[in-house]
């Protein structure tokens, strides 16, 4: 890793772990070095958002539970600001 790569803490909110490897591939080949998790209950998020910071959470708009939790309003993350992305 160059000296200029950030830490980057990702909570991958996807139930397939091939998109959560490619979109992991394309921050790193921005130069991010990551530590991430990736959870597919909406039980389990809510344990990981609670368990450290989180510089993003990027959260797949198609999981069938997604629908209301992973909005922006509903989601208690941390005090620091933290990035929510919706994807399909």
């Amino acid at each position: 890793m160059t000296s200029m790569s950030k830490t980057l803490r990702v909570l991958h909110v996807e139930d397939s772990e091939q998109d959560m490897a490619l979109i992991a591939r394309h921050l790193k080949r921005a130069g991010y070095e990551l530590i991430s998790e990736r959870v597919e209950t909406a039980e389990t998020m809510k344990t990981m958002l609670g368990s450290r910071e989180w510089d993003v959470v990027l959260c797949d708009y198609s999981m069938p539970w997604r629908s209301k939790r992973c909005e922006p309003e509903r989601m208690t993350i941390s005090s620091k600001p933290t990035w929510l992305v919706l994807f399909r």
